[in-house]
């Protein structure tokens, strides 16, 4: 409850809450704030051994996205990192495996020696495919897996854009009000829409080339309700082992550091001016935590998952 609703550890020594469990239960003895920070730690270490063990065995590329952010409260910078990856039911997944705090200057050598050892510790180290990351110049120093916010990217074009394109927006929305003006043209719009969207490939030489035979393949109509590209690779790919393995990697990329940026609305609430003197490991513990709860359903498949071969090995 403490961690789920992002009580201050201390509620244990509320007067008005002592009386309120004492009335539910008098036989109930209290737990200290010490306690409390113990069990946090506890649980901790307890969901992050099992998540570790999880990726050990992932066979997919995991794609990593990060961002930084500086506490008000505490003037201290902490950097979160986010995994992504697509499970063996084609599923895509995404998970925070560290937030950690990051001691200035917040140089590229600095992050960079921060999300290498993190990795490392995950065993991801190997696994990576993308690192994503927004557009401050710290971040120039990755070269090779490095890949750039696109909703960074997006915000930077929208306000230097936009007068750029003023005319040719004129004249999409003279176009909307040309076509949509009769029934008549109305029809015909759709008519050569169809008409375009029905054009086929050239029929080739077939081969045996695995991508050949995938590019012959037939085509998902557009109109097709509730498509789900991740669905038709889990069934359909199966004819293209090798494909398969590759979309699973792409599929997993994320363009955005939208998910490690939205940890850092909940890091906010965690680390409130009540909460001003967390320390970063209970910090970590405690936003870890909650994010676990609030994914629910995920911990609840990683505990049947590990249970399944924790079974096996007995076996």
């Amino acid at each position: 409850m403490i961690v789920l609703h992002e009580y201050p550890l201390y509620l244990v020594d509320y007067i008005g809450f002592r009386r309120f469990v004492s009335a539910l239960q008098p036989l109930f003895k209290m737990v200290t704030r010490n306690t409390i920070r113990k069990d946090i730690m506890d649980a901790y270490k307890e969901k992050k051994r099992k998540a570790l063990q999880y990726m050990i065995g992932a066979k997919s590329r995991v794609a990593i996205t990060t961002d930084m952010w500086t506490s008000d409260n505490q003037r201290r910078g902490y950097m979160a990192i986010t995994a992504h990856f697509i499970d063996d039911s084609w599923t895509l997944r995404k998970i925070i495996i560290r937030f950690i705090y990051v001691p200035a200057p917040h140089t590229a050598e600095v992050i960079c020696e921060q999300l290498y050892e993190a990795l490392v510790e995950w065993n991801l180290d190997e696994k990576i495919s993308t690192v994503t990351l927004d557009n401050c110049t710290t971040n120039d120093a990755g070269k090779l897996f490095h890949m750039r916010c696109a909703a960074h990217i997006l915000n930077l074009i929208v306000k230097d854009g936009l007068e750029v394109i003023q005319p040719a927006i004129a004249k999409i929305r003279e176009s909307i009000a040309f076509w949509t003006a009769t029934p008549k043209r109305v029809e015909k719009f759709e008519e050569i829409a169809n008409a375009r969207v029905a054009i086929r490939r050239p029929t080739v030489m077939r081969a045996n080339c695995e991508l050949q035979r995938y590019l012959e393949d037939e085509l998902i109509p557009v109109e097709t309700e509730n498509f789900q590209i991740l669905d038709w690779w889990k069934v359909a790919g199966t004819r293209y082992p090798t494909l398969r393995k590759v979309a699973c990697d792409i599929f997993a990329i994320p363009v955005s550091t939208v998910a490690s940026e939205s940890a850092f609305s909940t890091s906010g609430r965690i680390l409130s001016e009540h909460r001003s003197r967390l320390t970063p490991d209970i910090l970590e513990a405690l936003m870890y935590i909650e994010n676990g709860e609030r994914s629910k359903l995920f911990w609840t498949w990683l505990q049947e998952i590990q249970d399944k071969v924790e079974g096996l090995t007995l076996c």
